[in-house]
């Protein structure tokens, strides 16, 4: 059920389980094959309240984050050291 009044759709992948948000629109949950590829977790009139739907409280917001900042900085401090190496 699309609500044309809200300008987001917040959505999790079926497959691995990941949350975003996009813009509204018809049959958001479909991939571009058609078939089901994503969950409506919820709708948000605006960025913030989508962005509450996925996280609830801004400090889950600063851990999420955080936690990404860390994950890449890891991620590209191995690739860095892989090349220095070989």
């Amino acid at each position: 059920m699309n609500h044309p009044e809200c300008e987001y759709v917040v959505l999790e992948g079926l497959e691995f389980g990941n949350k975003f948000m996009t813009s509204n629109h018809d049959n958001p949950e479909l991939l571009a094959n058609g078939s089901i590829g994503y969950k409506i977790l919820g709708y948000g009139k605006t960025y913030e309240e989508a962005l509450r739907i996925i996280y609830p409280t801004k400090a889950d917001e600063n851990r999420a984050l955080a936690n990404y900042i860390i994950d890449m900085y890891k991620t590209y401090s191995d690739l860095e050291a892989r090349e220095i190496i070989n």
